[in-house]
């Protein structure tokens, strides 16, 4: 069992001395944007697939019955489709993938280690931890 851990992103920034004028326009976006994500996320699972919110802007997907590849594959394949959305704001996500039991055996060790897994591939390809 493999899961995949996503943090997702746009590139709209409001400067924060304006977000109390913006919030309920920023709150609108941003709930699309979510909804855009899961989409994609669903999209691309099967029925024996989870998929979570898992704190503010990041997602679990478990992934029962995968081994790595395949589960780097369905990570690749949201990034992909994300990227040829042609809605705004343009959404991106970084994702970390973790085993069990080959990185974890625990289900709370194995959220950490998709964690780690996800802010080292996010700090790769961004530079910011």
């Amino acid at each position: 069992m493999f899961l995949l851990a996503f943090l997702f992103g746009s590139a709209v920034r409001i400067p924060h001395e304006l977000q109390r004028l913006f919030f309920p326009a920023k709150l609108r976006v941003h709930c699309r944007a979510l909804c855009r994500l899961a989409q994609i996320i669903k999209d691309c699972s099967r029925s024996i697939d989870t998929a979570a919110r898992h704190g503010g802007d990041e997602f679990a997907l478990v992934l029962p019955e995968t081994g790595a590849d395949a589960a780097r594959l369905v990570g690749q394949r949201i990034r992909e489709l994300l990227a040829k959305e042609s809605e705004e704001p343009i959404l991106s996500v970084s994702v970390g993938v973790a085993g069990y039991p080959s990185d974890a055996t625990t289900i709370g060790t194995l959220l950490y280690a998709a964690d780690r897994a996800l802010y080292q591939m996010n700090e790769a390809t961004t530079g910011t931890p």
